[in-house]
Order: structure tokens, then sequence, then C-alpha cells
């Protein structure tokens, strides 16, 4: 953004209720024990210790993105307890639905044939997108139920809306 110009209301929404569930999420970890496991304090050790060799940013700059990969640990740790990771899409679905519907993937033949992508190779891009299509189902349920997850901690959780008021013009 330049300065002066303001983010839409439906991004700063968006943005707010992010952070909303990001803190809640967070809280729910912590209220877990997930904060205190000794192996994730490790890892989160580590992530510090990696972040301190990059000379190219500031102090403010690594404590911002420590605390980001802190949280994003402790909500990763906490989606594993509640099941809500995706599963891997086994190679034996992959040829069972590719034999199924081979005739629909022409497309991405013609496609990598057009690019130029080696013979050898365009079976292999047919197969990843495959993959990529048993996936959406799969995305799309596990998004609805980290949604249904968050709405439940929403509706526990205290939560005062206030009114942000809009940033005076830069002069």
């Amino acid at each position: 953004m330049r300065p002066g110009e303001e983010l839409p209301q439906l991004t700063l929404d968006k943005f707010v209720e992010e952070a909303v569930d990001r803190t809640l999420l967070v809280q729910e970890a912590q209220r877990r024990g997930i904060a205190s496991d000794p192996a994730l304090l490790q890892y989160i050790e580590e992530l510090k210790t990696d972040l301190e060799e990059f000379d190219n940013l500031s102090p403010a700059q690594k404590a911002w993105q420590f605390e980001e990969m802190r949280d994003m640990a402790f909500t990763h740790r906490l989606f594993e307890q509640e099941g809500l990771i995706p599963r891997q899409i086994e190679a034996t679905e992959i040829e069972s639905y590719y034999q199924a519907h081979a005739s629909e993937y022409e497309w991405v033949r013609k496609r990598e044939r057009l690019k130029g992508t080696p013979e050898d190779q365009i079976e292999r891009r047919v197969l990843a997108e495959v993959r990529k299509d048993l996936q959406i189902p799969i995305r799309r349920e596990l998004a609805a139920k980290v949604e249904a997850f968050t709405d439940s901690l929403r509706r526990k959780a205290q939560i005062e809306y206030f009114e942000i008021p809009a940033s005076p013009p830069h002069p």
C-alpha cells in the first residue's frame, strides 16, 4: 500500500477475523498444554535460533516472524489433536481414479505437449493433476471442519468488537 491509502473495509474485516481466530486457536493450544510440550518447545527454540541468522531482518521483524511461526506450530499441533490435518492420498487411490477417468485428463496431455514437456514426463503431470483433483473435496471438507472448530471456540470466548476509526489523511 502507498502512504495515505486505506484498506478496503472487507479486507480489514477479514484481517481482524483471522487475527481473532488465530488468537483463539493459540489460546486453546495453551489451555490444552500444547504450549508446554517439551518437543514442541525445542522445535520453537530451533526456529528462533534459525531466525537469528537472517541479517536482513530487523529485530522487530525477527520477533514478529518468530511469533507467527510459534503460533503456527501451536495451531498445527492443536489441529493434529482435533484430527484436522489433511489425509494423504494414496498412490493406489490416484491410480484407481485415473483408470476410471483417464479420458477426462486428455486436456492435460495436450497442454503438456504444447508446452514441450518430454513424453516420459507427461503421465507424471497427468497423475499430479489427478492428485490435485482428488484433494479438492478433502480440502473443502477439512476447511468446513476447521471453520466449525473455530466457530465453537468463538462461541465459548468473550470477544469484544469495536469500530476501528478510519485513519486520518496523511499530509
